[in-house]
């Protein structure tokens, strides 16, 4: 229907759905916070790719991730943890040696492409 140029206007909470909208606008308690494409919106507001990690005992890992000064933000993603680092250079050794000296086993270590979910939690916590 886009391309006979319709507009359809869709309402959802569920971002991955958001992901695939020309154009996205994000309310708050009544309040617009942020308009555009989900790339351009991505770009803005969300460092270019995010650190995932699996390792045990992921909640513990969490906890002392949650009080790292480099550590932006951090968001459980099923049975990883998304982290965002202050510098993402930096954060590519420092996530396995923080797993090394906490006697963490880190499992998996990968980046990501952050999404609309990601987005929404960082605008949010503004």
């Amino acid at each position: 229907l886009s391309e006979e140029g319709v507009t359809i206007l869709v309402t959802t909470h569920f971002m991955d759905e958001a992901e695939h909208c020309h154009t996205v606008a994000l309310i708050h308690e009544g309040h617009l916070i942020a308009i555009g494409s989900p790339e351009e919106l991505k770009r803005q507001h969300l460092a270019e790719v995010l650190w995932e990690i699996e390792c045990v005992p992921l909640l513990e890992a969490y906890r002392l991730l949650s009080s790292e000064p480099a550590v932006e933000r951090l968001s459980l993603y099923g049975s990883a943890i998304q982290v965002l680092g202050k510098d993402h250079r930096k954060m590519a050794g420092f996530l396995p040696r923080f797993c090394r000296k906490h006697n963490i086993e880190l499992l998996r270590m990968e980046e990501v492409t952050p999404t609309m979910e990601n987005l929404f939690l960082t605008l949010m916590e503004r």
